[in-house]
């Protein structure tokens, strides 16, 4: 890095927080919580959960509300049912969120309270504000370590875009070239950091890096070194 590390922002999914074990939980939550009311196979489940996701994202396009999970489930009890069911599509998904609440976060306060120590943090994140505070819940409930979490339902916008970046540079108080985003989508993460003029590293825990002068991370715990290796925060 060729400039001083004053902030660091996070990606929240498969970054600090372990989503896709969790996510395959919650679905088999959701299906078990529909099942009790409707008796469907696991297969058919999957299908129907998939065709429903699809028709959602194919309606709202780019838009933040398409990651919305509870749109999948209401999508997929109106198609089942043939009509809105409230009652159980609240049910599925407060089922599929109880699975977060089992994840893995052992070590990360401690990891992030040394950090807060000497730099500014954050997160930007490309989920519903909702489902993400329930995770930063288990993470960091009061906000002490974490003082900024930009999602892209608040923002209008996604990652790659460059304004959730600047705007969480904005809150943090700190220049873009002076902040540091963590990530583990090349695509979202490190180019659109990048395209906003802000540095980052490539959290890729296994496979292959592309080809490119951007640091890597197999660990969240190598950050430190990375960050004093690379100058950090005088």
């Amino acid at each position: 890095m060729a400039l001083t590390v004053r902030a660091v922002l996070f990606d929240l999914d498969d970054t600090l927080f372990p989503t896709a074990a969790s996510h395959a939980a919650g679905i088999t939550e959701a299906w078990k919580a529909l099942r009790r009311v409707r008796p469907l196979g696991r297969a058919a489940f999957d299908r129907l959960y998939a065709s429903s996701r699809a028709d959602v994202k194919a309606r709202l396009g780019d838009a933040p509300a398409a990651r919305n999970r509870l749109l999948y489930f209401k999508r997929l009890v109106e198609r089942l049912l043939g009509r809105a069911a409230p009652g159980l599509t609240l049910a599925m998904g407060r089922a599929y969120e109880r699975s977060f609440a089992r994840a893995d976060t052992a070590g990360l306060g401690r990891l992030l309270a040394s950090l807060a120590r000497r730099y500014k943090l954050g997160i930007v994140t490309n989920q519903e504000c909702g489902l993400q505070l329930e995770k930063l819940r288990l993470i960091d409930p009061d906000g002490r370590l974490l003082p900024v979490v930009v999602t892209s339902d608040e923002m209008g916008v996604e990652k790659p875009h460059p304004r959730i970046f600047l705007e969480a540079c904005r809150r943090l108080g700190c220049k873009p070239a002076q902040t540091l985003v963590v990530g583990d989508s090349w695509s979202m993460d490190v180019l659109g950091a990048r395209r906003a003029g802000l540095q980052a590293a490539f959290f890729l825990p296994r496979g292959t890096p592309p080809r490119d002068s951007v640091p890597r991370l197999r660990r969240l715990s190598d950050l430190p070194a990375l960050l004093g290796a690379e100058g950090g925060r005088p």
